[in-house]
């Protein structure tokens, strides 16, 4: 080549040959910094680390010098950054700025906190971090795993508190602790984090604090996982349809009509026969009229063909927290099934798990009529996958089939014990066509929901009259019956039959409170069936033409709306899931009354009156600062109410404190409330109209409106708040006692607590409670603490009775028929207390007695029975001495009755322990050689006036 000279070879194309080979690479571009932010800064950093191993490996092969073609950070860095990071963080001048400064500066940036805020490093991995489970490839979908958590370190600053430095000292253990707990805090699948929770928790434990040892068990359970739903995959995919399967069905068109099918010519030399030419034999019509029977005889089941495509659909379910198989919902089969592989693998997971031979064995019907025989059952914890959750079953048997099931089956006892009753839903669906049916013959359209619009006076009247008309024939005063039904028509403005377009009560807005630092809550909208949607749209459209809501779409807050079936009828009701809302409310002080106490009020009335406020919680107004918090959603948009909502944690107690303030004047003179309920009640005739007067009178100023349907004027005897009140004491309604007698043996631990809850409201009024219900009470606190005391645990916990519990439970509906009715205190009579006492408990029993014969025994007075009370000695009370059993009651009933035992005549005590009378007599001073606990009750006792 010209120019080159001698000491250079040339190739036959005349072109230099390099001394050695000289290796070509792309052009290396160095990345920019144009924004002095945290982000901006870790991006470049990341990408400046990209950059300088490259041209170090571009180097090291050429031979280069990699610090004359690397780009300084100076150079990369835009210069009005430069000059600002110089000017006012380095405080230097630009040309003094090295890449050493910059870099320090730009390392301390990332590693600290953007703003020190702390951030909650909890909710941003659950966020932020996603395990890729569309990546087949176990480790390689790990390590996208770490390196997303790494990157997320890095992005936010974290690197001092969950980077992978060297661990020195405590303060680097905990460092790598908390990076382990994130790490598998937000593995998915459920089943493998579990799987790996546990496996860290106890065999395993150097994976809390060293996430080389997790990511090693993290790729060995996961490919375990893998291995097991991939052979699962396969078995399905080969295996076929199985004989015991219940093939999908499908409808086959219906055939064409003789009269809608086309006539179509037959061809020339053909016959109805199937002949070719001439005429049939007799042997070939014999088998066209045996061909045609077959078909006729086959025609009725032609309406359903199996498809290959549709196939059944199962769910997912968790076992014990370790294994996802299918489960399929079968209603028709009365045990679970579970298939042998599938308790194979289970056992390979958890070894110790039992499993229970069954004598005699069982024998199962499988579809098709075969039938199989199962040997062994076990019990396991379910967890099922749902969209709006985990749903959990324990302790659920499950009969194993000898069979190559691969899914598990849930029986019908199972799916009606967490409420899944197919029968009862076609009873709900035949209901609500009936109704549909009734209302188009009616011409009344389905959809009217009649909660608002202004009620006509003539609607009102006629119902008023009724009341007053129902009043005279309860046993009102006929003389004062022209002066009831004037005042009570005087006030038909204060009645309503449905929630028309009112302003709101005149009393204190509901001003909710909520919490430091609490952040707005908004749901989704939820999925509703067809004839939910509908109840919603017509509901929410009325309230919204009344001005009860407002539509606010631009809210921050909205909570769920959640459609509940009435009871008995295809009815809704709207409720609201406020229940995110009142984890942050400051709840407001207040208490609602005590009815034992209160309701002593009515002693001696002449009669009573009940009223219900007409949809209580929508008269009251709701504080505008704190509407926006009580929105919620439906498929039609956000909206906000302008009345109290019903379900906030401070609606009741509020509704409670305005009724107090309202009604302050005649409360507990003449009226009684509680809630929404109001008890009217009078001595005479006439001073039962005073009050009925006052009391319409406040409503009416203070624009509050009663539901004329729910109202009675007057009755002798009243239900108010579940019981049964007259003028002379309290007793439980004989419904709800007939109910109780008559109910069966609860079958699971949920039936037994709501039972035992029941007796608990008629304590009071039964002798000897405590040791009659101790055996059931014991059982259900053994279930308890194998299952839980939540309702859903106990939901599923079947009870087995013996004849001890059956006994049991039958002397305890034989003490409900001898509940006893509770008489007012008389401040004028006599009051005792009786009390005894046992090893295991004791017993309480106070009585009245109006005319107290003076050297009569105790046992021939005229006793009025006034509440029963009784308990069980527990831990350390069972080691107290007879003496201190024997007193313990007597001092228990001063303490929590003694607003019935104070008496400016005192009170009698009877017991059978004649210490007693040394230790708790009036007249006898304390002795010396007394201590501890009975020094301490005598002091309780000796300010009262009793006698012993």
């Amino acid at each position: 080549m010209p120019g080159m000279g001698p000491d250079y070879d040339y190739d036959a194309e005349g072109d230099v040959m390099m001394a050695m080979p000289q290796p070509i690479f792309e052009v290396t571009r160095a990345p920019g910094l144009k924004v002095w932010s945290q982000s901006a800064i870790t991006t470049f950093l990341r990408e400046r680390r990209q950059y300088e191993d490259k041209v170090a490996e571009q180097c090291g092969a050429t031979g280069e010098v990699e610090a004359a073609v690397a780009r300084s950070v100076r150079s990369t860095i835009e210069p009005r950054v430069l000059e600002h990071v110089a000017t006012y963080i380095l405080k230097k001048k630009v040309s003094s700025v090295t890449d050493d400064m910059l870099l320090a500066e730009m390392r301390r940036k990332v590693g600290t906190m953007m703003n020190d805020r702390v951030p909650d490093v909890t909710q941003l991995f659950a966020r932020e971090l996603k395990m890729d489970l569309s990546e087949v490839d176990v480790e390689a979908r790990i390590a996208s795993y770490l390196m997303a958590f790494d990157r997320l370190i890095e992005d936010n600053g974290l690197t001092g508190m969950l980077g992978r430095d060297p661990v020195v000292g405590n303060d680097g253990r905990q460092r790598m602790k908390l990076r382990c707990k994130l790490l598998l805090s937000n593995v998915t699948p459920e089943m493998l984090k579990i799987d790996l929770t546990r496996l860290v928790d106890l065999t395993h434990r150097g994976a809390k604090a060293d996430d080389l040892a997790l990511h090693d068990l993290m790729v060995e359970r996961a490919t375990r996982q893998q291995q097991y739903h991939l052979m699962q995959a396969e078995m399905k995919q080969n295996a076929g349809p199985r004989p015991h399967e219940k093939p999908a069905i499908s409808k086959v068109p219906q055939r064409q009509s003789k009269s809608q099918r086309p006539n179509k010519p037959q061809p020339r030399g053909s016959n109805v026969a199937g002949g070719t030419g001439g005429s049939a034999t007799e042997g070939k019509k014999a088998d066209v009229m045996r061909s045609l029977r077959e078909r006729k005889e086959r025609q009725a089941e032609r309406v359903k063909r199996v498809t290959a495509d549709d196939k059944p659909t199962f769910r997912n379910a968790v076992i014990n927290g370790v294994l996802d198989v299918p489960f399929c919902p079968d209603t028709g089969s009365d045990a679970n099934i579970i298939g042998r592989p599938v308790l194979d693998e289970l056992l390979d997971l958890i070894p110790g798990l039992p499993t229970h031979r069954m004598e005699p064995p069982m024998t199962v019907v499988a579809a098709g009529g075969s039938t199989m025989t199962c040997h062994e059952k076990v019990h396991l914890d379910l967890q099922i996958v749902t969209g709006a959750g985990p749903l959990k079953l324990e302790n659920i048997e499950c009969l194993v089939l000898e069979a190559p099931e691969e899914e598990l089956l849930l029986g019908r006892t199972t799916l009606q014990s967490i409420g899944v009753d197919l029968d009862d839903i076609f009873e709900q669906l035949a209901q609500q066509h009936i109704e549909e049916a009734e209302a188009q013959a009616d011409d009344i359209p389905t959809d009217h929901v009649e909660v608002l619009g202004a009620d006509d006076g003539e609607e009102i009247t006629p119902l008023l009259h009724t009341l007053v008309d129902d009043a005279i024939g309860a046993g009102f005063d006929a003389t004062l019956a022209d002066d009831l039904r004037e005042l009570v028509v005087s006030y038909s403005d204060i009645f309503r039959l449905r929630l028309g377009r009112d302003e709101p009560a005149d009393v204190e807005p509901l001003d909710v409170r909520l919490v430091a630092d609490a952040q707005p809550y908004r749901s989704g909208v939820r999925r509703y069936p067809e004839a939910q949607r509908q109840f919603l749209r017509n509901y929410v459209r009325e309230l919204e033409a009344a001005g009860l809501v407002e539509r606010n779409n631009n809210s921050r807050w909205s909570c769920p709306a959640l459609p509940v079936a009435k009871q008995g009828t295809s009815e809704f009701r709207i409720t609201i899931d406020y229940r995110p809302v009142n984890k942050l409310t400051v709840p407001l002080a207040g208490a609602a009354p005590n009815l034992s106490v209160v309701v002593e009020s009515v002693r001696g009335a002449y009669g009573f009156g009940t009223f219900d406020f007409h949809k209580g919680f929508w008269q009251m107004p709701l504080h505008p600062r704190c509407r926006e918090m009580f929105s919620f959603v439906t498929e039609d948009g956000v909206f906000t109410p302008t009345r109290v909502p019903q379900g906030a944690s401070d609606s009741a107690v509020h509704f409670q404190a305005q009724m107090n303030e309202v009604l302050k004047d005649i409360l507990f003179h003449s009226v009684l409330v509680w809630i929404d309920d109001v008890l009217l009640y009078a001595t005479t005739p006439r001073a039962f109209l005073e009050n009925l007067s006052k009391f319409f009178s406040i409503l009416r100023q203070r624009n509050l409106k009663l539901n004329a349907k729910k109202c009675k004027l007057f009755a002798r005897r009243v239900k108010w708040c579940g019981k049964v009140i007259d003028g002379e004491g309290v007793e439980h309604d004989p419904e709800r006692l007939a109910a109780l007698q008559k109910m069966p043996l609860p079958p699971t631990g949920a039936a037994l607590q709501h039972f035992l809850c029941a007796l608990n409201w008629l304590r009071d009024s039964m002798i000897d409670f405590a040791r009659t219900v101790a055996p059931l009470q014991e059982k259900l606190e053994h279930v308890m603490r194998e299952r839980g005391r939540r309702k859903s645990q106990l939901s599923g916990a079947k009870l087995s009775w013996s004849d001890a519990d059956k006994l049991a439970f039958q002397q305890t509906l034989e003490m409900v028929k001898r509940s006893c009715k509770l008489i007012f205190p008389d401040k004028g009579a006599t009051v005792c207390l009786f009390s005894d006492a046992s090893l295991t408990g004791y017993s309480i029993v106070i009585t009245q007695v109006r005319r107290w014969q003076d050297g009569a025994p105790v046992e021939d007075q005229s006793h009025e029975l006034l509440i029963c009370r009784g308990g069980l000695f527990k831990n350390a009370q069972l080691n107290w001495s007879i003496v201190e059993k024997e007193g313990y009651p007597i001092v228990k009933a001063c303490n929590d009755l003694d607003y019935m035992l104070e008496r400016e005549k005192g009170f009698h005590i009877y017991c059978d322990h004649s210490n007693l009378i040394q230790l708790f007599s009036p007249d006898r001073e304390v002795k010396q050689h007394i201590k501890g606990k009975l020094q301490r009750w005598v002091l309780k006792m000796s300010p009262r006036r009793h006698s012993l």
